[in-house]
């Protein structure tokens, strides 16, 4: 079984300034360390929440970027 990775990303009010770039750059140093066996998604969540894909994407090299 390959790992799924979910990267949640916190947009609310109180992620501004020095926080949501914390956020970012966590998230980005994740999506770094996936490899093409892994699958992911994000999402961010505030007052509601959105996925960034409509499901789970296997992690290729196309996908990570897409999600950066």
């Amino acid at each position: 079984m390959n790992p799924e990775i979910i990267i949640m990303i916190d947009r609310s009010g109180s992620m501004h300034g020095d926080k949501i770039r914390a956020a970012t750059t966590a998230a980005m140093c994740l999506l770094d360390l996936l490899t093409p066996e892994m699958t992911f998604n994000v999402i961010s969540f505030g007052t509601d929440y959105e996925f960034m894909f409509e499901g789970t994407l296997r992690a290729t090299a196309v996908a990570v970027q897409s999600a950066k």
